[in-house]
């Protein structure tokens, strides 16, 4: 953990670690027993064996840690339009407020709709197709069914980019331990979404 606590950081990086500490600490001050945490694909090696290995009373500064490794690689990443999706009919996403949100900007994506008030406003289709989002998120729960809406509408920046991704329902969906494993899943679909849109762009 020293190491990577030692890494040096452009002022870029230092902004995003201090993002990403105060979104993921949070979630683990309380010093839960039995993580549930687990390695996964996005998660530097060290970062999840540090998660995996803690006791319970060393999660604050795993979190710490863990938040800085996310926020540093996604710190220089270009960033790229998101639209969290809570729910298809009615449509409700999520505001700037919200955890998750945090975690979208930890992972270097901008919430289109951060500015609304409520953590979980209800929102319009129009509305959505006017902030063009180049990213669409919703829950695992949901199925394949939750993007259904959105296959019309193609020239929308999203369906062009192929940018469509569901996010593992047990580790996203609440501020608990797991939530590590589901910001390394958020972070890992913002990356491929940038490269699905570099593509696009250069076909």
């Amino acid at each position: 953990m020293a190491a990577l606590a030692d890494v040096a950081m452009t002022s870029k990086a230092m902004a995003a670690n201090r993002i990403g500490t105060r979104a993921l600490r949070r979630f683990f001050s309380a010093g839960t027993a039995g993580t549930g945490v687990t390695g996964r694909a996005g998660v530097p090696t060290a970062v999840a064996a540090s998660v995996v290995g803690a006791a319970p009373g060393d999660m604050a500064v795993v979190a710490a840690v863990a938040a800085a490794a996310l926020a540093t690689a996604a710190a220089d990443a270009t960033p790229i339009r998101v639209f969290y999706q809570v729910n298809a009919h009615p449509l409700y996403t999520i505001n700037g407020e919200h955890y998750l949100s945090e975690v979208i900007e930890v992972c270097g994506g901008i919430n289109i709709f951060a500015d609304l008030s409520g953590l979980a406003p209800l929102i319009s289709v129009e509305s959505v197709l006017e902030r063009e989002p180049e990213v669409i998120l919703a829950s695992s729960d949901a199925g394949t069914q939750a993007f259904d809406e959105w296959r019309r509408w193609s020239d929308m920046a999203a369906m062009q980019y192929g940018n469509l991704f569901l996010m593992p329902a047990n580790e996203i969906g609440r501020a608990t331990p797991r939530l590590l494993t589901g910001a390394a899943a958020l972070c890992d679909a913002l990356e491929k979404s940038r490269m699905n849109r570099r593509r696009k762009v250069d076909d």
